[in-house]
């Protein structure tokens, strides 16, 4: 792979991230060295967030994408917005559907993490990620276009 990323840097004239099976320090020294500007992480963030700190101290904030796989797993609240009126009746103010939990999933969107993806991504921004890579698994690869207007919060 290194190969690849080597050649890619010498005819390519914009930012290159390289992403996929980074899971230690010395796979991102080896993938800068080779040519890559940023490093895409997931799975190694996920298992062991102390890895996207470790980074950013090492390598700068600039060179650490954290990519997240979010799937709509369920809704997090009742439909409709209940509240009372003056004779104490409960009324739906503003019936809408649940809004939707969307939990992370690493290697390829199979693995299921127990992580909701906004508290995830705002976990990452602290811990120094400079760019965040949102990819909605419910759509990947359909040509369908994305499933939300804004997941962030």
């Amino acid at each position: 792979m290194l190969d690849v990323v080597r050649r890619t840097a010498e005819q390519v004239f914009m930012p290159l991230t390289v992403g996929g099976g980074i899971r230690t320090i010395e796979d991102i020294r080896a993938l800068l060295n080779a040519g890559s500007d940023k490093v895409s992480i997931n799975s190694a963030a996920c298992k062991d967030p102390r890895f996207v700190a470790e980074a950013a101290r090492r390598f700068g904030s600039q060179c650490i994408v954290v990519n997240i796989d979010p799937k709509r797993v369920r809704a997090s609240q009742e439909p409709g917005v209940r509240s009372q009126v003056p004779e104490g009746n409960p009324v739906v103010l503003s019936p809408q559907p649940p809004a939707p939990l969307w939990e992370v999933h690493i290697n390829g969107g199979r693995v299921p993490t127990g992580l909701e993806a906004v508290s995830w991504a705002k976990k990452v921004e602290e811990l120094g990620a400079g760019e965040i890579v949102l990819t909605s698994m419910d759509c990947d690869g359909t040509k369908d276009g994305t499933i939300w207007r804004s997941p962030a919060r």
